[in-house]
Order: C-alpha cells, then structure tokens, then sequence
C-alpha cells in the first residue's frame, strides 16, 4: 500500500470530524501490515490524525492490543524521536 493511499484512508476515518476522541471503528482495522504503514508515511499526516490516531490505542481490546503493542512501544521511541 502506498503512502498516500494510507494517509488518505486515515485522513479520511479520523481527520473529517471535529471530535476530540475517535470511535473505536477504526481499532478492528489496525493490523500489523496497516501499522507498517502508517509508520511510513506518520510525519506527513496532520495533526488531529496523528493525535486521534495515538488515542485510538486506548480502546483496542486487551487481545488485540497485545498482538500490536511492540509496534505501538516503537511508534512511541520513533515519535520521541521527532524534532
């Protein structure tokens, strides 16, 4: 999957709305591969998607959260990262 395409589908699911929170429709969709992505194109990405997107972690199931949870601790360290 392109970057674009990636950055556009969550542009689309989190940045369209003003809510503050995101729904929790978009956690069933966040797999390892989606995640890769994302990590891909992160910088490019506004900064209500990156915040509702970081927020969405919260309300990923305790078994899902596990499958994902190496790759959320390195969004972390490469976020720190950041200037």
């Amino acid at each position: 999957v392109r970057d674009s395409d990636t950055s556009l589908w969550l542009h689309n699911k989190l940045g369209v709305s003003t809510d503050s929170w995101t729904g929790g429709s978009i956690c069933s969709q966040l797999n390892p591969e989606v995640l890769k992505n994302i990590q891909e194109c992160f910088v490019e990405l506004q900064t209500q998607v990156k915040l509702k997107f970081l927020l969405s972690f919260f309300q990923f199931s305790r078994r899902n959260l596990e499958e994902v949870s190496q790759l959320f601790v390195l969004y972390l360290i490469y976020l720190l990262q950041l200037p």
